[in-house]
């Protein structure tokens, strides 16, 4: 009996132990499950990663799809051998910066020199070194790349302030254009005593390196005037009044220049409206008009003249122009146009226009310029059929008879019959 029950109590403590054992077991068990487990979890949550990766890429291209584009012009930059890229607003702003130390430096280093030097001359003194400040900062402007010509504006009078600050003020208001060309201006005037000095001095903020002044039929102080406030121009002087027209040609011819600027003394006009047509001619415009369609009536409100012009535009293929030609001014021509259409041609503006658009020349409009309303009236231009009015619409007549002939061929061909309109319309 005894035995029996040792044997009872070995089998009861062996299943005790088992039963307490058991627990340790299946934490043993579960602690390898977990480890063996492991690798499968990093499978797994890699290719969540992978997968949280993958959306937020789409939604990261679909959130750039979504912001607008903004595109830039994007110049270099070299500074010390090595070149950044910038964009057109950061780059403009850093070169007005350094365009402002060139200037402080170049005042300080030619500012003694440059005190014998007439207006005229340190305007185009400014103008050369500013160039080359320009071509030291990598920021070139060739004429076959058509910049803003407010940034031309804002770079020169950065460099322009820098100067006076040195100089007190000399040099501040001069107007700089980047440019190898040599630019010339023709002035013609008549009777303009009270306003040539005025037109002068603008005229003189500009880099000229030619300017010839025509007086024609003047009584009154004006070519004393014409001398006087500007000595480095060529005067030309007439007992007898010519006309803006045939006095334009004369200057023209007298001149030795790659662009020419062409205006009048009936009002002041500022400098940096002058220069755009300059600027034009700078960036590969042959001709570079006026454009005065922002000052025009509606077209059923508008002269026989503004009709004139644009009928001569619209015979050219160049409806675009509306109403602007080379009878308006300010305008500004190349030396290429003006040996293109001949000095004589300048006699007559509107004949000139039309020889320019028909020889294939780049004609574009520059610069706005009220001469509508702010034009000198004399008792020559005012009343209906007046002589001026007569004169223009004459010029008009001249310059159709050019085109026509010009076209010969073309006005000449079979015209279709209205037969054959019918037929083409109906089929």
């Amino acid at each position: 009996m005894s035995r029996k029950r040792g044997r009872r109590e070995a089998v009861q403590r062996r299943k005790s132990q088992s039963t307490l054992s058991r627990p340790h077991k299946q934490a043993s068990e579960s602690r390898h499950t977990r480890h063996s487990s492991r690798p499968n979890r990093k499978e797994h949550l890699t290719s969540r990663r992978v997968q949280r990766t993958g959306v937020s890429r789409q939604s990261g291209s679909k959130r750039k799809a979504m912001k607008p584009v903004h595109k830039v012009d994007e110049l270099q930059l070299y500074r010390g051998g090595s070149s950044q890229s910038r964009s057109a607003s950061s780059q403009l702003l850093y070169s007005k910066r350094f365009l402002r130390a060139a200037g402080n430096r170049d005042a300080t280093q030619w500012g003694l020199a440059d005190r014998v030097l007439s207006s005229l001359q340190l305007t185009r003194q400014m103008n050369q070194r500013f160039s080359q400040a320009l071509q030291l900062e990598g920021v070139a402007f060739p004429a076959d790349v058509h910049a803003s010509y407010a940034d031309v504006i804002a770079l020169g009078r950065s460099y322009a302030e820098g100067y006076a600050d040195v100089r007190n003020g000399i040099g501040a208001d001069v107007v700089l254009l980047p440019t190898t060309m040599r630019l010339g201006a023709v002035l013609c005037a008549y009777n303009e005593q009270d306003s040539i000095a005025t037109t002068l001095k603008q005229l003189a903020r500009l880099p000229l390196d030619e300017i010839v002044i025509v007086v024609n039929g003047s009584v009154d102080r004006t070519f004393e005037l014409a001398r006087k406030s500007l000595p480095e121009a060529i005067v030309v002087h007439f007992d007898k009044p010519l006309g803006h027209d045939v006095g334009r040609a004369i200057g023209a011819k007298l001149l030795q220049v790659d662009a020419v600027l062409f205006t009048d003394c009936d009002f002041t006009i500022e400098g940096e409206q002058l220069g755009a047509y300059l600027w034009s001619i700078a960036s590969g415009v042959d001709v570079a008009l006026n454009d005065i369609r922002p000052f025009m009536d509606k077209f059923e409100q508008q002269d026989g003249i503004s009709y004139c012009k644009q009928w001569l535009n619209q015979e050219l293929g160049r409806s675009d122009l509306a109403m602007n030609s080379l009878t308006a001014i300010p305008h500004a021509l190349s030396s290429k146009a003006i040996h293109t259409i001949g000095y004589e041609a300048l006699y007559v503006p509107p004949r000139a226009h039309a020889l320019a658009v028909l020889h294939g020349l780049h004609v574009q409009t520059a610069c706005t310029v009220d001469v509508i309303t702010q034009n000198r009236l004399r008792t020559t231009n005012i009343g209906l059929g007046n002589p001026v009015a007569q004169l223009i619409i004459g010029d008009h007549m001249e310059a159709l008879e050019a085109v026509w002939n010009w076209k010969r061929e073309e006005l000449n061909a079979v015209q279709s019959v209205r037969a054959d309109i019918a037929w083409r319309r109906n089929t």
